[in-house]
């Protein structure tokens, strides 16, 4: 081993080792056992998670790769995909898939962030039309934040407010207006302090909440279940393809949110039918293996069927080729109705635990040509 590799190998080793302490999962493994993975640049979940004794380590993404060369794909265009504003912008040509976006809450202050909004709110996503006149809504609103983001919230019922970067449930507040005082995550607060905490808020995009297609809301009714689909651009064919989806759908343990690593579930999409298969959870939160039915609502799962998944699918292609530019982007969307959706947020180097708890990426030789292509692997 070269001076380089074994520099390369010690920062993997010590990267996945700083990883480790903020997983608080037993997996069961020796300190020689973890050591062995780390050097093949998982995580020791992945004993776990994925099933190496069929496919061996080398059909997996590894973490290591994950966390420091898939991140590298996008180049400079990564900085579109981390700021979910400057997401929202390039996604214009395609305004049906965008939810509305009301302004941006910075050090106490509403920006309007769109040059008119419609008074009241046009139909986009199952709400009624109320008219068309237009409001002139630019710069800075002279009231404080939280009291402009209350009355926006008493009008729609529904809004999220959540940072312009980052991702994974975190520092996403989903807001209910009730009779009397607001709900946040479902914890109900006065009027005063929502203001109060709005107030307190900086970099906050205030949203529309997209409303679930009934085949998601029956999945699990206390979050918003989303889809993660990952395209590839292959420079090769010049056009996208789609490496992968799965359905995130949340717990009692992840609500109000559907992610992941808050104990959400992972059911894969059959990229052909759209239909989804037996669920998973990450090893943490208390079981292995696949579910056919919801550890907590006793919903089926496993065969139910993404209602439009084949528009879905050709539209989500569309907009990958519109930006080709951004070869790899993980698009998170909610299915509003069946073949429509709305676009919630993209990232710029996706997990890959939610996808390959399935199967692995790169038994798939479009995409193993692609992240060679970029390095990755």
């Amino acid at each position: 081993m070269n001076v380089r590799d074994a520099y390369i190998t010690t920062n993997q080793i010590t990267s996945l080792a700083m990883d480790e302490l903020r997983d608080d999962g037993d997996h069961g493994l020796s300190p020689g056992e973890k050591l062995d993975l780390w050097r093949d640049g998982f995580q020791s979940q992945a004993a776990t998670l994925y099933d190496f004794e069929t496919h061996g380590r080398d059909a997996y993404l590894d973490d290591y790769s994950r966390y420091v060369q898939t991140k590298r794909i996008n180049g400079r265009w990564s900085l579109a995909l981390d700021n979910k504003l400057l997401f929202h912008r390039l996604l214009e040509p395609f305004d049906e898939h965008r939810p509305e976006l009301y302004g941006l809450v910075r050090d106490g202050e509403f920006h309007h962030v769109t040059e008119t909004e419609p008074e009241p709110a046009t139909a986009r996503f199952g709400r009624s039309d109320g008219g068309t006149d237009q409001v002139e809504t630019r710069g800075v609103d002279g009231r404080n934040a939280g009291s402009v983001v209350l009355e926006r919230l008493r009008r729609e019922g529904n809004l999220v407010l959540k940072w312009t970067s980052g991702g994974g449930g975190n520092n996403v507040l989903l807001c209910q207006a009730m009779e009397e005082g607001v709900r946040v995550d479902g914890d109900p607060v006065s009027q005063q302090s929502f203001e109060r905490r709005v107030d307190s808020l900086s970099e906050y995009l205030v949203t529309e909440l997209v409303g679930m297609d009934d085949y998601a809301y029956t999945l699990y009714p206390d979050s918003p279940n989303t889809i993660r689909a990952l395209t590839m651009y292959d420079r090769q064919a010049g056009e996208p393809f789609l490496a992968t989806a799965v359905h995130r759908i949340g717990t009692d343990e992840s609500a109000p949110v559907d992610n992941w690593s808050a104990g959400g579930l992972s059911a894969q999409i059959d990229p052909d039918t759209g239909q989804l298969s037996p669920a998973a959870r990450a090893p943490k939160f208390g079981w292995d293996g696949r579910r056919e039915v919801h550890p907590d609502t006793e919903t089926q799962i496993a065969g139910v069927t993404v209602p439009g998944w084949d528009d879905i699918h050709d539209e989500l292609l569309t907009m990958a080729d519109e930006l080709s530019y951004i070869p790899y982007i993980a698009w998170d969307i909610v299915v509003s109705a069946p073949g429509e959706f709305a676009v919630i947020e993209a990232n710029n180097y996706s997990d890959v635990d939610l996808l390959q708890v399935h199967e692995p990426l790169l038994t798939d030789e479009r995409v193993r040509r692609f992240y060679e292509a970029h390095g990755v692997c």
